[in-house]
């Protein structure tokens, strides 16, 4: 490609050269004289308006933030009272507990009353047929049924006697 020449293949010459930066600057003096005020207004209302919308991005952000914000106080204090109504409700449940087994101390108590009371009235039961049958006995030893000063001085001294040994076991 020795032969080849740039200029020849671009056909660029100097007076094209001339005639488009005259063509070009013939352009834009009349672009610029009846159109450069629209442009430059639109190009101003644009920047304006694109600063309004990082004005109220900025707004948008800003109240962003303080709704965050509002809302992780919120959440805290959710926390916080769900963590008081936790405590709460152990204690709660601790004193049911406690009151339970109280009641339960009680009526153990109580039971325990009862059964005494009803063993010692089985005992008096059990010691006055144990004088009847004494007296029985007695009578029949006897046979003197009429006497009974002596019968109950027999029984007293049997049941005594019964008493020591029977009764301690």
């Amino acid at each position: 490609m020795e032969g080849f020449d740039i200029g020849s293949y671009l056909r660029i010459s100097l007076s094209d050269m001339v005639l488009v930066l005259i063509s070009t600057l013939l352009l834009v003096t009349v672009a610029r004289h009846f159109f450069w005020d629209k442009l430059h207004a639109y190009l101003n209302q644009r920047a304006q308006l694109m600063q309004e919308e990082m004005t109220a991005a900025r707004e948008c952000h800003l109240q962003a933030e303080q709704l965050q914000e509002r809302c992780v106080r919120q959440l805290q204090q959710a926390e916080d009272e769900a963590r008081q109504i936790i405590q709460r409700a152990q204690r709660r449940g601790e004193q049911l507990i406690a009151d339970a087994q109280e009641e339960s101390r009680r009526i153990q108590r109580q039971a325990m009353d009862r059964a005494k009371v009803i063993q010692a009235h089985e005992e008096k039961a059990l010691e006055q047929a144990v004088i009847d049958l004494a007296a029985a006995m007695c009578a029949r030893l006897t046979e003197k049924q009429g006497d009974q000063a002596l019968h109950a001085r027999d029984v007293e001294k049997w049941l005594k006697e019964a008493g020591e040994r029977l009764w301690q076991a």
